[in-house]
């Protein structure tokens, strides 16, 4: 009789197997994904560049041999990208500095296939690589004999906003918001150049130090 009454017992609570549906899965990656549905992050270029100086031979050709030849040393991206103009650069003040605030420099590239990932949009690598180095170079040009030069990262961050497609034409902008004597902050917006759609963004903090007197 206790046998009996174990069994039912046992069987009673014996758990119930509900079969599982099938869980649907969505294959989407990032850089293609739509964004339709988030217009903030689609914000379009509304900045008036009609004061800039347009770049010159000589611009172009300081820019190739001052910009390192990275994403791959292969390809060269620098290749790809070319100066196209430049705010007046400011006098030299008395602390042998510049008054540099709000200072742009503009830049064109074409998305090419060394640029993209497997899904033919530009990787995110190598826009992080345009922002680095676009930056690093506006600030480089800023320079005066005594007060910066070629300097190091500190921070870098991005932003990604809609895929580049291989063959786009970018404009690049990149704006100084401050130097002082050790420390630059930067930032580097990317935009179709066609519609103005923004790409990417990001923000670059870069350090100098002034060489040590032998």
């Amino acid at each position: 009789m206790l046998l009996r009454q174990a069994s039912v017992v046992a069987r009673a609570r014996a758990p119930t197997l509900v079969p599982r549906r099938p869980i649907a899965l969505l294959h989407l990656h990032p850089c293609t994904r739509s964004l339709s549905s988030t217009p903030s992050l689609r914000s379009r270029s509304s900045v008036n560049l009609a004061n800039l100086v347009p770049a010159t031979a000589a611009d172009v050709q300081t820019f190739r041999d001052r910009t390192s030849g990275g994403f791959t040393e292969k390809h060269g991206v620098a290749n790809d990208v070319t100066p196209a103009g430049f705010d007046p650069i400011p006098p030299e003040n008395a602390r042998g500095g510049r008054d540099v605030a709000g200072w742009r420099a503009l830049y064109t590239g074409t998305v090419g296939p060394h640029w993209c990932n497997l899904h033919k949009t530009m990787h995110g690598g190598c826009a992080a690589w345009l922002v680095d180095n676009l930056t690093g170079r506006a600030v480089e040009t800023l320079g005066t004999d005594t007060w910066w030069g070629p300097g190091v990262s500190i921070n870098l961050d991005m932003t990604y906003q809609a895929p580049a497609h291989e063959g786009m034409v970018l404009d690049i902008l990149v704006t100084v918001d401050r130097m002082t004597g050790s420390i630059a902050y930067t930032r580097c917006e990317v935009f179709e150049q066609a519609t103005g759609e923004r790409i990417c963004s990001g923000n670059h903090v870069i350090m100098w130090r002034k060489p040590k007197k032998k």
